[in-house]
């Protein structure tokens, strides 16, 4: 398995968590498990479309809107806007801060097609 794979592995297994999570009543776990589905299909796109893995969140969103958004023809700002947003969101409810923008289940269509996208991005 490459890197690449490994990394939109653990994208689908992020959002089944956030899925479960959901289901458990726990938004903020929910969130987070959301942020890192799109963490990871973000991170296999920069790594497909430059040959590195960003070394921190931060980078990894910087490139993804650098190198994917900029290069890949189905990737769009819409698509760059959610990872940022869910990074927000994210960091909220690690650190427990109440306010989400809005719940998992409104995030959660959104995230599945993000890594639908990713996935036949790559693929391509």
């Amino acid at each position: 398995m490459t890197t690449v794979e490994y990394e939109l592995e653990k994208a689908r297994e992020a959002l089944e968590d956030a899925r479960t999570l959901v289901r458990e009543g726990s938004d903020a776990g929910a969130i987070n498990r959301l942020y890192y589905a799109c963490y990871h299909a973000a991170v296999a796109a920069v790594l497909d479309e430059t040959g590195e893995m960003p070394n921190t969140h931060a980078a990894a969103v910087s490139a993804f809107g650098e190198f994917v958004v900029a290069n890949y023809e189905t990737v769009t700002t819409a698509h760059g806007s959610l990872f940022s947003q869910l990074k927000e969101e994210h960091e909220k409810a690690d650190y427990g801060y109440q306010g989400f923008r809005k719940t998992p289940e409104e995030y959660e269509p959104g995230v599945e097609a993000f890594l639908e996208t990713i996935e036949s991005a790559i693929a391509e």
